[in-house]
């Protein structure tokens, strides 16, 4: 099975960002098979 796990953070002005990691869930384990790179996004206040 293969499972999308996508985490929103809501912004101002009505605006989403959302990113997410796909996820290959076996009888052997759980496997991440796509991650969005954390460092591409910049969180200021």
């Amino acid at each position: 099975m293969i499972v999308s796990l996508e985490p929103s953070i809501a912004q101002f002005d009505g605006l989403t960002m959302s990113f997410g990691y796909n996820i290959l869930i076996s009888h052997d384990g759980a496997e991440i098979l796509h991650e969005t790179d954390p460092t591409i996004f910049e969180i200021s206040r």
